[in-house]
């Protein structure tokens, strides 16, 4: 499960950092995934590119102060070990200058001004759409009576707690925002726009589960907020709850035309369950609120794919490069539909159209290479496999498809070396295991062979007797 969390959150942020190339947000979160996920190669790309569009401290300073961290983290476990002492160095240096700006803001937050007078110093404190928001602070009446009783107290604590949530949004520190909010909570729940403020902590955190009760109840409290409604169903839909995220984003859609990421949430989530016919409609609002674009003709491609109509793919995945030629994806999606139907020279020259806008684009260069080997064009397929890796090391497909054609073409070393990868990033995969058992016979090592072709069997026998879904 958390596997399928990360997956899905790169391919957001893929999608992300190709159609906002110069944004470091998208490769931020894609190196903390990689990182998570052991995928050390690629998280060091990733968080380089981070920090080349943030230098300083100017986008956002928790981001880069994070992004030299997780960047040493990863050097260190790739074995580059001086650079990865440096970058740690470096996220000292910036925590520690971070750590000052907090204390100057801190000694004004709980000087004599208020909260209010605080925000007009510090404007990226003052609520705005998207940031957490700012409670009324009670009348002098109210003061007085909440004085002459326990409560007093106990909102006292709750406002402490609260503050210091909002100190912690406003760095970007989402993960202490929510510890404080929650507490907020436990003192106050009648607080003003603490659940909202603790869901939104928490989604953008990450924490989507733990963002659902409090947006639960703020839905619950005020059923016309869209705001929280479009937040508690991308909840759900980041943890795969499609039909409660589908009720949720169709109620809020309507309400905001020109967010295109809302209707393709929403539309996905209509695919998922099979309710093509309003995932057509769905797209067909986003085309009425935000025009004929490409990216419209891209979701409607996937939709008809994921619905079996190929025809109607491909025909919606050629319009998108019809309005834009440079649209990215729709010619990688486009090939994979030629694969699946077995027309390989024409998944080839997809592949390469895309590689021509992209060349950076990994997935296309394997599909590339996949298919090469597949029409017995070794010499190129391999070497194209092999620039796959060298980017991406983890690539476990990669390592596969390149080991079984290595041990075929004879190279027995090298066969052993990139399936005995592929079997580590892919332990559950039964033909990883049936090559690799083939590979250490080749290479005379018969009873890792044998046990390998066990663990091929025994995996087999297990996906024969799991109940099909």
């Amino acid at each position: 499960m958390i596997e399928r969390k990360w997956d899905l959150a790169i391919s957001f942020m893929e999608k992300a950092s190709k159609i906002q190339p110069e944004n470091p947000d998208p490769y931020f979160h894609l190196g903390e995934a990689y990182q998570s996920l052991g995928r050390h190669a690629q998280a060091i790309e990733a968080l380089k590119k981070t920090i080349t569009l943030n230098p300083d401290l100017g986008h956002n300073d928790y981001q880069v102060t994070s992004a030299h961290f997780r960047l040493g983290q990863s050097l260190l476990r790739a074995g580059q070990a001086e650079a990865g002492q440096k970058e740690l160095e470096i996220a000292s240096r910036l925590k520690s200058e971070g750590f000052k700006r907090d204390e100057e803001k801190t000694a004004s937050y709980l000087g004599p001004a208020s909260l209010r007078e605080h925000n007009s110093k510090f404007p990226e404190m003052a609520p705005t759409a998207g940031m957490v928001a700012e409670s009324n602070a009670p009348d002098e009446k109210t003061r007085a009576e909440l004085k002459s009783s326990e409560a007093y107290h106990a909102k006292v604590v709750a406002g402490a707690h609260e503050n210091i949530g909002l100190l912690r949004a406003g760095r970007q520190d989402f993960r202490a925002a929510v510890e404080h909010f929650a507490l907020a909570a436990k003192w106050n729940p009648q607080l003003e726009r603490i659940n909202f403020n603790w869901g939104l902590a928490a989604y953008k955190a990450e924490l989507y589960k733990e963002a659902i009760p409090p947006l639960e109840k703020e839905v619950a409290a005020n059923p016309a907020g869209a705001a929280a409604k479009q937040l508690l169903g991308m909840s759900y839909f980041m943890i795969q709850d499609y039909p409660k995220a589908s009720t949720l984003l169709d109620s809020v859609v309507a309400s905001k035309p020109g967010e295109a990421g809302l209707y393709y949430s929403l539309a996905v989530s209509l695919v998922k369950q099979g309710r093509m016919d309003e995932a057509k409609l769905t797209i067909d609002r986003m085309i009425a609120a935000g025009g004929n674009s490409a990216q419209v003709h891209i979701l409607l491609g996937q939709a008809y794919q994921e619905q079996g109509d190929t025809t109607k793919a491909l025909e919606e995945l050629k319009t998108a490069v019809a309005l834009n030629k440079k649209t990215p994806l729709a010619h990688l999606y486009s090939g994979l539909i030629y694969v699946k139907m077995g027309r390989l020279d024409e998944a080839a020259g997809e592949f390469e159209s895309e590689l021509a806008l992209d060349p950076s684009n990994i997935d296309a260069k394997y599909h590339l290479a996949f298919v090469l080997l597949a029409s017995q064009k070794i010499d190129r397929g391999i070497g194209l496999m092999k620039e796959v890796i060298k980017v991406k090391p983890e690539y476990a497909e990669a390592r596969y498809e390149l080991g079984k054609t290595l041990l075929q073409q004879g190279d027995v070393k090298d066969a052993v070396e990139n399936l005995e990868a592929a079997a580590r990033l892919r332990p559950d995969q039964s033909y990883v295991h049936y090559q690799l058992g083939r590979a250490y016979l080749a290479a005379g090592r018969k009873a890792e062979g044998e046990s390998q072709l066990e663990i091929f069997k025994q995996i087999k026998d297990k996906e024969r007797n799991e109940p099909r879904r």
